[in-house]
């Protein structure tokens, strides 16, 4: 039975934006929205999107990218008539938040209260969808109720988050390592290492928002006076923080090829995330937060120092492990990943 991925994200610029670009252009099929800068024609999109969808033939397998993204009336229609298949793109699957961490809870550790029964904090608030939260909660258990059968399958990034999900569903009938791709990723694997460095510089790569760990690169770079913290963002530059609007392919790049650290401490269950594995292609050294689903905790020594969540004790690991650590390894690591992702991925063409 032929598969078919849907996603409320379009092929483009970003983490699943680009992996859907990799689908699209290795001739998967795909159901998305057409981008667009107009806000009519953005509109026009969706509706087009969304009538897709609820003329989807039940001959198929439909895979689903984040259902955050995708119209309630739509996904309600695929869970009552279609046969499903959920692919976890990142740990955060059934967080109403998308990111499955929560500062009013705890500053370094990741909540799991929706991962594993739905019951977010009352602080929480839902992303990326506009929906309310009593109607993302009701969502969230109709799809978990769906998943939680014998015949159903959901695929992950990662072995760490496919034991995630086990313990979030139990009952689910398969629930398999996939793995993660896009053309950047690919491309990067046959470039040289850059060998000129930036004396004391730490990139951060991200999205400058408290689940990236943003505010806490923000704390380091208060005590590690004699490093330049580098923001690809808008921003006022102060003391040693600067920040430069930038994307990969218009500056971030560059900056990461001569970065000292390259900072992706995301304070979630994160599963093998772009700015990860880019970082460690490059054999640059990353400043990370393991957790026990994160995908850094399952390889440690191939990624760089990770963070504990304390500034003091964080500062003396970045300043000791600047000279001292070999990460030559990691471009290894990531390229039997990436095919190993590859292979499995056309698996289920």
């Amino acid at each position: 039975m032929k598969r078919v991925f849907i996603s409320g994200m379009a092929p483009g610029n970003g983490g699943v934006p680009k992996f859907l670009e990799y689908l699209d252009d290795n001739n998967f099929s795909l159901i998305t929205p057409k981008q667009s800068s107009k806000f009519y024609q953005k509109i026009v999109n969706r509706l087009i999107f969304l009538s897709k969808i609820m003329f989807c033939p039940r001959d198929r397998i439909y895979v689903i990218i984040h259902h955050q993204t995708i119209p309630l009336l739509a996904i309600l229609k695929l869970l009552l008539i279609n046969k499903l298949e959920y692919f976890a793109i990142d740990n955060s699957y059934f967080c109403i938040s998308s990111y499955n961490y929560n500062s009013e809870i705890d500053v370094i550790n990741p909540c799991r209260n929706c991962l594993k029964k739905t019951q977010p904090d009352k602080s929480c608030n839902v992303f990326p969808s506009k929906r309310k939260k009593f109607i993302e909660v009701l969502l969230l258990k109709l799809i978990r109720k769906y998943f939680s059968k014998s015949k159903s399958k959901i695929y992950t990034l990662s072995n760490t988050s496919t034991n995630l999900v086990k313990q979030s569903l139990p009952a689910c009938g398969l629930v398999k390592t996939i793995g993660f791709t896009t053309n950047e990723l690919v491309q990067l694997v046959n470039e040289p290492i850059n060998k000129n460095k930036l004396n004391k510089a730490i990139v951060f790569h991200g999205h400058p928002i408290p689940g990236k760990g943003y505010d806490y690169m923000l704390k380091l770079a208060a005590e590690l006076l004699d490093f330049e913290f580098i923001f690809p963002s808008e921003g006022i530059d102060y003391d040693n923080v600067r920040y430069i609007k930038c994307s990969w392919d218009n500056g971030l790049k560059d900056l990461v090829k001569k970065a000292s650290y390259v900072a992706v401490p995301s304070l979630w269950d994160n599963t093998p995330e772009a700015a990860s594995l880019k970082t460690m292609i490059m054999e640059i050294p990353l400043l990370f937060v393991s957790s026990e689903f994160s995908f850094e905790n399952e390889n440690l020594t191939h990624h760089g120092i990770a963070l504990t969540g304390h500034v003091a004790d964080d500062v003396i690991l970045i300043r000791n492990g600047i000279n001292k650590s070999n990460y030559s390894k990691s471009r290894d690591f990531c390229n039997k990943y990436l095919n190993e992702s590859q292979q499995r991925l056309f698996d289920l063409k």
